[in-house]
């Protein structure tokens, strides 16, 4: 497990910043989206939390908090109260693990 330095979070996030900016304007102009930020922040973040998962990035578990922290509201507002509620259990989870990656980085 490691932790991201400070010029690879800020390339983690440019490179963030542009895809949800290119995505939200491919789905505003190509699909029938009504929140084509949200939607486009969603799937930029999760395939982030995903890489810096699969290289054990002590700040994955926040990227996935966040996620969760968008999802829930959007799904509740669209009229989806059971994935809204899926999306809380996943932020248990995430507050979960975070915890314990935590405690195993300061055990190291």
């Amino acid at each position: 497990m490691t932790r991201s330095s400070l010029p690879e979070a800020l390339a983690w996030l440019a490179g963030s910043a542009a895809a949800i900016a290119a995505g939200s304007q491919a789905l505003g102009r190509f699909t029938d989206s009504p929140v084509p930020v949200a939607d486009t922040t969603i799937l930029v973040m999760s395939l982030l939390a995903t890489a810096a998962q699969a290289l054990r990035r002590l700040e994955s578990w926040w990227i996935w908090i966040a996620v969760d922290l968008v999802s829930i509201p959007l799904y509740w507002q669209r009229g989806l109260p059971l994935t809204a509620l899926l999306f809380g259990l996943f932020l248990l989870l995430c507050i979960a693990g975070q915890r314990e990656w935590a405690q195993r980085w300061r055990d190291q």
